[in-house]
């Protein structure tokens, strides 16, 4: 691959003066503040190795204690929340996500004064869009969004009030109910555990002040959008990251049979041409109840983005995006990401061929501490 007129050591030096820039910023804190910063940080990383180690002995609850809580957040910590739905037989989506980070930023012109502390109700940035037709925005402005776990038994919920909508989140793990009532109509979904393939995972990384954790819950879904009736697949992601933003690329398909193809990989920022951190691509396949790891990934677009090819080590997979919503983050640096909602037109993966899939790619690009 050719980088322009970038060198390795160009790109190794413009990353570390950016890291650089971004630890500089830190070191302004007082000695006080910096052992506090690490503490929430190492509080973070012991926090999701617990849960791992609770998931693999219990009966998943641990997913609760993890969802229905905001954690206390170091300085320019980020925290959020991303649902998303899909029918894949109509190529009906919706995603409603909300978040909030410690210091102040601009998200698609809603401004955050930031908050880091450990809370029941707190400012976040809050939007739901969807596709049935035509694109449409259910929802984009700031809300006083309060997260509940109570005691044993009792019930949990997120819900939000004020601006003509009204959002609940509600259930004990692996059922829960979304309730999502805007100007332009309502919405009503039962969550419930897939029979098929793995209920949840964590991956959590951590490394002084860098770092990220989070826990995916993945469901079948039924009820009603705008009224009318939906049924599909569901995936529920809890996300803290610690670092900067940096671009990437994210994609999730789910094909009729029940099978679902997922890539993700980051890249270093400030270049011309995407050169990428690393890359995770896995196959999950509904006949075997197997999923697989594959290699080799490369990602490629057409002029105007009407076509994506993602291909590597016996896969192929042509999409093509139907709507789009695009994030835009003002703070310590810029970032914006695209979501578009996808059709897969062609499928190939380890000696067969798929069809009807359709999905999501995320085109992040920028950087923001």
């Amino acid at each position: 691959m050719r980088i322009s007129d970038f060198s390795v050591k160009n790109i190794e030096k413009e990353l570390e003066s950016k890291l650089k820039e971004y630890e500089n910023t830190l070191m302004q804190f007082s000695p006080i503040q910096k052992n506090e910063i690490n503490r929430r940080i190492r509080q973070l990383e012991n926090r999701f190795s617990s849960l791992t180690k609770f998931f693999k002995f219990q009966k998943y609850s641990a997913a609760d204690d993890f969802l229905f809580k905001y954690e206390k957040l170091p300085p320019f910590g980020k925290e959020y929340w991303f649902l998303y739905f899909v029918e894949p037989k109509t190529k009906h989506q919706l995603i409603v996500t909300f978040g909030r980070y410690s210091s102040h930023i601009n998200i698609n012109k809603l401004e955050l004064t930031g908050s880091s502390e450990e809370t029941n109700i707190s400012e976040c940035a809050a939007v739901a869009w969807m596709f049935d037709k035509k694109r449409k925005i259910l929802l984009n402005s700031k809300q006083k969004v309060e997260v509940v776990y109570g005691e044993k038994d009792s019930k949990k919920k997120i819900e939000f009030e004020g601006k003509g909508n009204k959002f609940n989140f509600s259930g004990k793990y692996p059922n829960y109910n979304l309730s999502l009532n805007t100007k332009m109509g309502n919405t009503h979904l039962e969550l419930y555990r897939s029979k098929k393939g793995k209920p949840f995972e964590i991956q959590h990384l951590f490394a002084g002040n860098l770092g990220f954790g989070l826990v995916n819950l993945y469901f079948d879904f039924k009820g009603t959008l705008l009224g009318k009736k939906i049924e599909g697949k569901c995936y529920v992601q809890k996300v803290i990251v610690t670092s900067p933003f940096i671009p990437w690329n994210w994609g999730r398909f789910y094909f009729q049979d029940g099978s679902i193809f997922e890539f993700f990989t980051p890249y270093i920022p400030f270049l011309p041409t995407k050169v990428k951190f690393a890359s995770l691509v896995h196959y999950y396949d509904a006949k075997k109840n197997k999923t697989y790891k594959l290699k080799g990934l490369k990602i490629e677009k057409a002029a105007g983005l009407s076509r994506w090819h993602i291909f590597g080590d016996d896969y192929s997979l042509y999409a093509r995006p139907y709507s789009e919503f695009l994030f835009k983050f003002e703070g310590l640096g810029f970032f914006k990401y695209y979501e578009y909602f996808t059709e897969a037109v062609d499928f190939y993966v380890m000696g067969k061929q798929l069809e009807n899939g359709v999905g999501i790619i995320e085109d992040a690009y920028g950087f923001l501490v």
